[in-house]
């Protein structure tokens, strides 16, 4: 699943899902830390919003504008669900790991593998939406996209606050 093939012209859509993960649910929050980071996923999920209408209203595509934004918020027994689904055997290290971030690596692999979407880290500020209609861009179409980080932060490989296919 996560790859919604066009068989007219071969295009890979990314879906319009929203995909957060949190200890807490930040719809209610309980304390100031809490409140911030709800208001930047609502930042977050206004922007994407915003700009799904905005291709809809430029893209010839009718399918993609029958395409509901959904809003999958996921704690740890819904990663846990998740996980159980995609791949059982990660469920002993998703219980076992101690680190919040950690955790949130396996669901959001488990999520982005059963359902695909757009994944983003709660604290990840959002400056301008990036959007995969699945129109092939210079003979190719997205199904997949990171965030590399650069050494200037002691490290390369993958940012994965933002993660999409």
């Amino acid at each position: 699943e996560g790859d919604d093939t066009n068989d007219d012209d071969n295009a890979v859509t990314i879906p319009r899902r929203l995909i957060f993960t949190y200890r807490t649910n930040l719809l209610n929050p309980n304390s100031l830390v809490e409140k911030i980071l709800r208001a930047n996923v609502q930042k977050t999920i206004d922007l994407y919003v915003k700009a799904f209408a905005e291709s809809d209203r430029t893209d010839s595509n009718q399918q993609l504008k029958q395409e509901k934004v959904i809003i999958s918020f996921l704690l740890d027994d819904d990663c846990r669900a998740v996980i159980e689904v995609a791949k059982k055997e990660l469920v002993h290290y998703f219980d076992a790991e101690p680190e919040g971030k950690y955790r949130a690596d396996i669901c959001r692999i488990a999520e982005l593998f059963l359902h695909g979407g757009y994944y983003f880290d709660v604290d990840l500020d959002v400056i301008e939406p990036l959007i995969f209609n699945g129109h092939p861009t210079n003979g190719t179409s997205v199904r997949f996209a990171t965030v590399l980080e650069t050494e200037n932060f002691g490290s390369s490989g993958f940012f994965q606050a933002f993660t999409a296919g």
